[in-house]
């Protein structure tokens, strides 16, 4: 018995070694990740904001869940070369610092346009919003229209869409974090497919985003907030005067044809509501895929540049 007693201390000590060092390492890796973009203060804490490129229109680009801004790779290099581009990490995600309290719909609005009133950047904005960004962009522009010039919404998500984000993946959000400290992320990670279609630096540090445990909290507590988020969006709807054009992924893996349906009925209302809207799919293109495979991302950049050069001016 004592035999077995050792043994079980000594693995487990030597698990625990284990667990340090990963978490040392991906410490040290998570802080010489961020070398581009800047850190704008919005108060006491910090909002990762990159901007590249020149000329109008600007345009500001939201993730979506468990997003950040190596994920619009190709998209923002796309539109960067013939007009400015900011991306930018929500509190907590990717390389912004984490906010405090719990986690408030109105919170991420109001960091933006703090981050974006820092740095001086030229609106009006055409607000491209991919997923749940999509929604946190329409609450922008309900809450600061005259800076708003028109919305892009990639595969949006919806305040009337049932089981956008299944309750598989939500609940799989709450483990998340947990299995983040435990190390187990780096024998299995189940969201390291939303990076395969990224290359080079921006590939390597989603991959350390998604295993990170301060990133998958703060993602978690934005899934855990869903509820909240899409009755804030209900009580502010979007001026019909701004622009919109959204773009549906045409491939629904695992979706039948009557999700696949829904999902486009809804993302339709959404143009139509607008004075100026304009429904657009990629047939090719995933949820994901439509910005992380190269050859939907440029697509998709053809059809925002288009749309903004048809849209009216502010």
């Amino acid at each position: 018995m004592r035999r077995v007693l050792g043994a079980i201390t000594v693995l487990a000590v030597c698990l625990l070694v284990v667990l340090a060092a990963q978490a040392v390492w991906l410490h040290v890796r998570l802080a010489d990740a961020v070398t581009d973009g800047r850190a704008v203060d919005v108060g006491g804490r910090n909002i990762h904001l990159r901007c590249m490129g020149a000329g109008a229109p600007t345009y500001v680009l939201e993730a979506g869940a468990v997003g950040f801004v190596e994920m619009w790779q190709w998209v923002q290099a796309g539109l960067a070369a013939h007009a400015r581009v900011c991306a930018y990490d929500r509190a907590g995600l990717g390389a912004s610092d984490p906010a405090p309290g719990d986690f408030a719909p109105a919170r991420v609005r109001h960091d933006l346009k703090a981050a974006i009133d820092a740095t001086g950047e030229k609106g009006p904005f055409i607000l491209v919003g991919h997923s749940l960004g999509g929604v946190f962009v329409r609450g922008f522009a309900a809450a600061y229209p005259g800076g708003v010039a028109a919305l892009v919404l990639v595969d949006p998500a919806h305040e009337d869409q049932v089981d956008y984000f299944d309750e598989n993946f939500r609940r799989m959000m709450t483990f998340m974090p947990v299995a983040a400290r435990l190390g187990l992320l780096h024998l299995w990670n189940p969201l390291t497919a939303a990076a395969s279609g990224l290359d080079g630096v921006p590939r390597a540090r989603a991959s350390l985003y998604l295993q990170s445990p301060s990133h998958l909290a703060a993602a978690s507590a934005e899934l855990a907030a869903w509820d909240a988020i899409m009755d804030d969006r209900r009580r502010s709807p979007v001026p019909p005067s701004i622009p919109t054009l959204v773009v549906s992924a045409g491939a629904v893996p695992g979706r039948s044809a009557e999700m696949k349906t829904r999902i486009l009925t809804l993302h339709r209302d959404i143009a139509d509501h607008a004075a100026v809207g304009q429904h657009a799919t990629i047939e090719a293109a995933s949820h994901l895929s439509i910005l992380t495979d190269r050859d939907n991302a440029a697509e998709l950049v053809r059809m925002i540049q288009d749309f903004a050069a048809r849209a009216p001016r502010k």
